[in-house]
């Protein structure tokens, strides 16, 4: 389960702590990977070996960039999808009439305000064996809230906008090296739109920017970030039982100035990450009087990763499986849902994965 209670509501990012091959020191810190970084002087191999060793030190790398990306906007625009999904989906009353003696979920959300909110607690593990023959090791914590409100423009569209805040903390080591801990905070801004293709199809899209800090001891670095994503979903009632699917493209970027060290400007050091990603998922939930248990299927697709700092090596898998159990609650009186979900993440190589979600809608 996930790691500690207070991830609930709580914390962060991490990387690992690092071992050098020839390095006598008894711990080492990104204030001496960032330092030794530079003086490599522009040798490549040089470099290679440092981030290769130490990627939590460079806020990029095919191991960092990931996670935070996934746990950061890729969270966010999940979320929007969620809240837009659920404004528009269509329910036929059937059943449902008889628990409520309403017209359906649907009743009164084609027109006005909807305003949201949404919580992602994330851990992610990593486990590698590094260039040096040393194990990497990382554990990260990563909170992000995401704030929404959007307008039903007519009965079968809804524009809105979304702000997101993000934090994270953690601990890394590689080999027998003390761990080093690092942390994040960042927050994006992302406007979106969805429409109501048919009773059972819609379509969503979101795009967002914002900016991050990375630090670690004495190292800064500032970075900008943006993503954009588009969904397609599916919805259709049996009886008491409701059917839903989902097909997403998404792709994130940060952007990584120069690391400061102590305030002075490491060369070289800035980098670029990105993530290009196809989601295809199904879930099924059972109707009863207000309350929906559900479980879910979603399978995961690095297309495409890239990173400035990654030095050749990426030893995480590009494909995994997301297994999901949660929870709606929906008031008709009072226009009122919300949910909490749990999702554990397997088949990725070298890592474990999951998170933790809870959300909140209001209409009016």
């Amino acid at each position: 389960m996930l790691k500690k209670l207070r991830f609930v509501f709580g914390a962060g990012i991490a990387a690992g702590a690092l071992a050098m091959s020839g390095m006598a020191s008894a711990s080492t810190t990104c204030e001496i990977a960032v330092s030794s970084f530079t003086s490599c002087n522009g040798s490549s191999s040089c470099e290679a070996q440092y981030t290769n060793q130490h990627p939590e030190c460079f806020a990029g790398g095919a191991t960092t960039s990931t996670t935070q990306i996934n746990a950061t906007t890729f969270a966010q625009a999940t979320a929007i999808s969620q809240a837009v999904f659920s404004r528009l989906r269509e329910v036929s009353a059937g059943a449902l009439v008889s628990a409520d003696g309403r017209s359906g979920l649907a009743a009164g959300e084609a027109q006005g305000w909807n305003v949201w909110a949404s919580y992602n607690g994330n851990n992610s593990r990593i486990r590698y064996t590094n260039v040096a023959a040393a194990t990497t090791r990382t554990d990260t914590d990563v909170d992000a809230t995401v704030f929404g409100g959007d307008y039903a423009v007519s009965p079968k569209m809804a524009v809105g906008i979304s702000l997101g805040i993000d934090r994270s903390s953690g601990s890394g080591q590689s080999g027998a090296f003390a761990p080093t801990s690092t942390g994040t905070e960042g927050y994006t801004i992302a406007p979106y739109i969805g429409y109501q293709l048919s009773k059972n199809w819609s379509l969503d899209a979101s795009a967002g920017w914002g900016e991050s800090e990375f630090t670690s001891g004495l190292v800064r670095a500032d970075a900008e970030r943006w993503f954009a994503t588009g969904n397609l979903g599916y919805n259709r009632w049996v009886g008491n039982w409701q059917y839903t699917g989902k097909l997403s493209y998404l792709h994130g970027e940060e952007k990584y100035d120069d690391s400061k060290n102590n305030g002075v400007v490491q060369a070289r050091t800035a980098s670029k990450n990105s993530v290009d990603q196809a989601r295809l998922g199904a879930q099924a939930g059972y109707w009863m009087n207000g309350v929906m248990p559900y479980a879910g299927l979603l399978y995961v697709s690095d297309i495409n990763r890239s990173t400035s700092k990654g030095g050749g090596v990426d030893p995480l898998g590009r494909n995994a499986w997301v297994l999901s159990v949660g929870v709606n609650f929906f008031s008709l009186t009072s226009k009122v849902s919300g949910g909490i979900a749990y999702e554990q993440e397997s088949g990725r190589t070298n890592s474990k994965n999951e998170t933790l979600m809870a959300n909140i809608n209001f209409r009016f």
